[in-house]
């Protein structure tokens, strides 16, 4: 196998989790996880944990994340990228034709800390890819709204909206903001 990264082979066994084999290059630390490994360690997993929030556990640990284009060390076909989402930013590669999987160095650990790891294989569906995309728009757009408006005063106008969404009279208030 030749890695998808630096071009070497020379791929070493290893263990990512109990049960869960990896090939790992020595030489720019990622690993390939094949897709019968993947279901093997799922089917053998005790129920997860819930994901953790964004805010809390460590930071991201740093990630040689590349959007260079890559290849399958089993099957030589090109891998697609998957954006993560969910507080963590990079993207993890998957085979098309084997299903196999590409962590660059510290993305299992990443995935870990949120406790997605066992969770990788939704990253690859439309959903938790819809999600991504949203959870982007919503980022885009507070920093707009921050730019345009400034840090105090978005957070104002969210607090009153915070209000005006839990008052009573709700539709009679926002009628009022709106016809003024």
């Amino acid at each position: 196998m030749i890695c998808p990264v630096c071009k070497r082979g020379g791929f070493v066994p290893h263990a990512l989790e109990h049960y869960l084999q990896s090939s790992r290059c020595p030489s720019c630390s990622g690993h390939w996880v094949s897709a019968v490994q993947y279901w093997k360690w799922r089917e053998a997993s005790p129920p997860k944990p819930p994901q953790r929030p964004t805010d809390a556990g460590p930071v991201e640990l740093p990630v040689s994340d590349t959007a260079k284009a890559k290849l399958c060390p089993e099957c030589q076909r090109l891998l697609t990228r998957f954006k993560v989402g969910h507080g963590l930013s990079f993207a993890i590669d998957r085979c098309g034709t084997c299903a196999g999987i590409w962590l660059d160095a510290n993305e299992w650990e990443n995935l870990k800390a949120r406790n997605l790891h066992d969770d990788v294989h939704f990253i690859f569906s439309d959903a938790w890819q819809a999600d991504v995309s949203r959870e982007q728009r919503e980022q885009g757009r507070e920093r707009m709204m921050t730019e345009i408006l400034g840090a105090t005063d978005l957070a104002e106008i969210k607090r009153i909206k915070v209000w005006l969404d839990a008052h009573p009279q709700k539709s009679a208030l926002y009628g009022m903001v709106l016809n003024d």
